[in-house]
């Protein structure tokens, strides 16, 4: 069985061009694009509960819908304000989730946060990962090192998690302005020095 969250609250349109979420690469500094994809996953995820959520999340995007390319970019620049990566990136999932929902704050709508155990198998952790998205929730996924090579462009990489396949052990991830499918038990893998972490976000 296949699931997917909303693509019609996950697309973000300039012109007749609809990207599947947003890119990092859209931040009008070149230096916060290379680091920009812990960010935009959490603008992405924002402004898709925004919408999921409106009763109690609407405030957390301004801006009209469906979400403009022009409007989302000045939307992730806000986001980063908050979700801040360092000089190796944003690797620490805690952090990530606390500045997220420090930004939600910042805008009245209270956030709670769900972590997906690395200490998990990749079984029990797919399982996670599904009840959050057939409950309406996007995941954000941290992929660190990882032995995969179907995975390099995936690595030291934030990335929202917007479906799954039941049947595959697959999951759905927006990232880079487009919808990729990844193998969940090549992505899980914790065995040392290798790591992933998994956070969800839901209304208080």
């Amino acid at each position: 069985m296949i699931k997917k969250l909303d693509t019609e609250l996950i697309h973000i349109c300039e012109g007749d061009t609809r990207y599947y979420g947003a890119s990092q690469y859209w931040f009008k500094k070149k230096i916060h694009g290379l680091s920009g994809c812990g960010p935009a996953t959490a603008a992405l995820i924002l402004r898709y509960m925004a919408e999921k959520f409106s009763d109690t999340c609407g405030a957390l995007y301004e801006h009209e819908m469906p979400a403009a390319k022009e409007d989302f970019v000045n939307f992730m620049q806000d986001v980063r304000e908050f979700v801040k990566p360092g000089i190796g990136g944003l690797t620490d999932h805690r952090f990530f989730a606390s500045s997220t929902i420090a930004y939600a704050q910042s805008r009245g709508v209270k956030l709670r946060m769900q972590s997906v155990s690395a200490s998990l198998s990749a079984g029990v952790a797919f399982g996670f990962i599904t009840r959050a998205i057939s409950e309406g929730y996007m995941p954000a996924l941290l992929i660190m090192r990882n032995p995969s090579k179907a995975l390099d462009e995936f690595t030291w990489h934030w990335m929202g998690i917007t479906g799954y396949d039941d049947e595959k052990k697959t999951i759905y991830i927006s990232t880079y302005g487009e919808e990729y499918e990844l193998v969940f038990e090549d992505v899980w893998n914790q065995n040392k020095p290798y790591r992933a972490n998994c956070v969800y976000f839901y209304p208080e």
